[in-house]
């Protein structure tokens, strides 16, 4: 805090006519009073304190979320040099999102060979982009005993859309154990193509439970088709609440689905002028026969 509070009086020197300033500066003497004003830091403070890499990392990534994407890139660049692990993955991404997909591979293929189950994750997602299915299978399979439980969710995707329906099943089952929330969604979405919609229930209530958006609409919408509407209501605004775009429609067919279901459940209503029933508007019975 020391240098830093020093070094903010730099503003006097880059910035005249700064409240702080008490006489006018000149460009002449500019470098002069820079010059002063960091000589009087170092005699007091010594040299400034670097940055850890840590420190850097965040720096790139907050860098590169504000449109700084060169400046991002070439700290990142820094401490891949310096031999960061994270920074050598994170790199890839961005290089990956900015269309350079080849030399994303080879950051992630490097990254992965020293270890990270993140870059092997990544590594396995785009090969499977690319219809490189057994190797993407190797590198999910590889981040998800590694200790990355995301890589259960795509390993399993891989192997489901491969034909490997089982093996999926026992991949999301155990990604599930690990709290993956999307790993219960797709057992939700496997059993109900199978038919069993009391167990696509079970595993979108779990999903739901644990957070997903998507879990609690499907949830809604399946429990509003079996007649449990209080219940399906509900998930359905826990949906709406955690954001889910199609969730507002959800709640309006279920509106409609609750008048039909009172309508349906009242039945017809005799004797009343302005209520109709099956047997005609207001019928008269007994005394005209």
């Amino acid at each position: 805090m020391a240098w830093r509070t020093l070094l903010n009086g730099a503003l006097d020197v880059i910035a005249p006519g700064h409240p702080g300033v008490t006489e006018p500066a000149t460009d002449e003497d500019f470098f002069a009073r820079l010059d002063r004003h960091c000589s009087h830091a170092y005699d007091q403070l010594g040299t400034p304190p670097e940055l850890t890499a840590e420190q850097v990392h965040r720096m790139a990534l907050r860098r590169v979320r504000e449109g700084f994407t060169a400046e991002g890139e070439q700290l990142l660049r820094g401490l891949v040099e310096a031999g960061d692990l994270r920074a050598l993955t994170d790199l890839g991404v961005l290089r990956y999102r900015t269309g350079a997909k080849a030399e994303a591979l080879c950051h992630w293929r490097r990254a992965a060979d020293r270890g990270d189950p993140t870059a092997m994750h990544y590594l396995g997602v785009a090969l499977a982009e690319t219809g490189y299915h057994v190797e993407a299978v190797v590198e999910l399979r590889r981040s998800f005993r590694n200790g990355r439980a995301a890589a259960g969710k795509d390993l399993g995707l891989v192997l489901s859309r491969t034909g490997k329906a089982d093996e999926a099943q026992d991949v999301w089952q155990e990604a599930s154990k690990l709290g993956v929330a999307e790993a219960d969604l797709l057992l939700g979405f496997l059993w109900l193509g199978r038919g069993d919609t009391s167990r696509a229930v079970h595993w979108w209530r779990r999903s739901a439970q644990r957070g997903s958006a998507e879990a609690a609409f499907d949830l809604g919408l399946l429990l509003g088709e079996e007649g449990a509407l209080l219940e399906a209501a509900m998930w359905l605004r826990k949906a709406d609440d955690r954001g889910h775009a199609q969730a507002p429609e959800g709640l309006s067919w279920l509106r409609r689905l609750l008048v039909e279901y009172l309508r349906v459940a009242a039945g017809p209503v005799f004797g009343s002028e302005a209520t109709g029933s099956v047997l005609g508007t207001n019928p008269v019975l007994g005394s005209e026969t």
